[in-house]
């Protein structure tokens, strides 16, 4: 089905629901949305290398001004089915992500809330809080940014299909604290093109058997601190590791792909965040750290500081973020450095299984430095204008130079 289509079916699915539910009173109807716009400047930005070109934040905007990557529109129905149960769904259209294009259900759950003495209970797909805004993540009328920090959201999960429980706890004067937990998991594909860390490769990820924990801890309305934590067996495969990991087994290095291959691997992600907001002055910050086991996967880090001041219906941030991936090169030890791989159109060449095994590993290394100015103004309690700026450089996939890169993104931001 093309996606002009799909754009229409998406529309008349929102005609039929709204017409079939007008008429009930216990059916509210939320919507959110923005259109951006942005430009690098120049197609030339980060460089070409054998990894192809990285883009500042893994949207596709280049020099021609681009108004896809990030525009995109929701509808969420919430219904009560009796005084404890409840239902929402969101259907959400991104057309320019290079994830996600087509509209979908984004969130399709149901809440059981039944006193102050239970959790609330949620089963279904839904966006969980794992991170600071990653239940939020495309409404943009919540933060000041055109988009969350890049270095930690850009390859966030969008929902999660599982059970979810929270309960928030008073814990003295202006106090609260809310423990979460959740058990499911969640699959995406999407074509990288010719950037990121598998370049001109189909993916495929998966999330089985996940589980979570994690808290937060509020005062008032000035302090916010929270932690969490996940682990989960994942596997991803891309065209390209597929066809190098298929070779390898038939040549005999089982072994290697074993300490390679990302199938069931055990996968474990840590945060911790804060918000302070004194004043006028909001002040902000994230740390994630993600380890693949056994895997081509690098071990990463990624944190963001973030200060902003409000100035009436006017505020201004700046965001510094930083990408940090180091994977581990013993597979390089697994089997013999002179051992044959096969090259297109000539056979069998002695030493290149080393080469693309730590062609492999380079594409995985990574050091990217983000620097952010951004611009909010309110025109009313429900749209914002907004404008980023982000300077970008980076030591990004170990054999690629040295790039750097900008970023201009600006549009408005609405909610109903």
């Amino acid at each position: 089905m093309s996606r002009p289509r799909n754009r229409a079916c998406f529309g008349a699915l929102l005609l039929l629901t709204l017409a079939s539910l007008q008429a009930r009173a216990d059916v509210e109807f939320h919507g959110f949305g923005q259109a951006i716009c942005g430009t690098t400047f120049s197609n030339t930005h980060t460089g070409q290398s054998q990894n192809g070109l990285r883009t500042v934040t893994n949207l596709r905007y280049e020099a021609d001004p681009s108004c896809g990557p990030e525009s995109l529109f929701a509808l969420q129905m919430d219904t009560k089915l009796s005084d404890h149960v409840s239902l929402t769904a969101q259907l959400l259209d991104t057309p320019g992500s290079p994830v996600q294009s087509d509209p979908r259900f984004s969130m399709a759950f149901v809440t059981f809330d039944f006193d102050d003495n239970w959790p609330e209970i949620r089963v279904g797909r839904q966006k969980v809080p794992w991170y600071m805004y990653s239940a939020n993540r495309e409404v943009g009328e919540s933060y000041v940014w055109v988009r969350p920090p890049a270095a930690v959201y850009f390859e966030t999960p969008d929902s999660f299909d599982g059970i979810y429980l929270s309960k928030t706890i008073l814990l003295g004067h202006q106090w609260t604290l809310k423990p979460i937990a959740g058990y499911g998991g969640f699959s995406t594909s999407y074509s990288e093109a010719a950037s990121g860390p598998y370049p001109g490769a189909d993916l495929n990820y998966t999330a089985n058997k996940g589980y979570g924990t994690g808290f937060e801890l509020n005062y008032s309305s000035v302090l916010r601190l929270r932690a969490a934590y996940l682990s989960s067996a994942i596997t991803i495969t891309t065209s390209q590791t597929d066809s190098l990991f298929s070779m390898m087994n038939a040549l005999g290095m089982s072994n290697t792909v074993n300490q390679l291959a990302v199938n069931h691997s055990a996968a474990t992600f840590r945060e911790v965040g804060f918000e302070a907001t004194p004043g006028n002055w909001v002040f902000g910050g994230e740390y994630v750290q993600s380890v693949v086991s056994n895997s081509f996967v690098a071990k990463s880090e990624q944190y963001y500081v973030s200060a902003s001041y409000r100035f009436g219906n006017l505020t201004t941030a700046l965001t510094w973020e930083h990408n940090q991936q180091a994977p581990s090169f013993n597979a390089l030890n697994s089997f013999p450095s002179n051992a044959g791989c096969l090259a297109p159109g000539v056979g069998l060449v002695p030493g290149l299984c080393a080469v693309y095994v730590n062609a492999l590993l380079e594409s995985q290394v990574a050091q990217d430095r983000y620097y952010d100015i951004s611009l909010r103004y309110d025109l009313t309690p429900h749209v914002a204008l907004k404008l980023d700026y982000t300077a970008y450089d980076s030591g990004a996939f170990g054999i690629a130079k040295k790039s750097s890169s900008n970023l201009l993104a600006g549009g408005v931001t609405f909610y109903f």
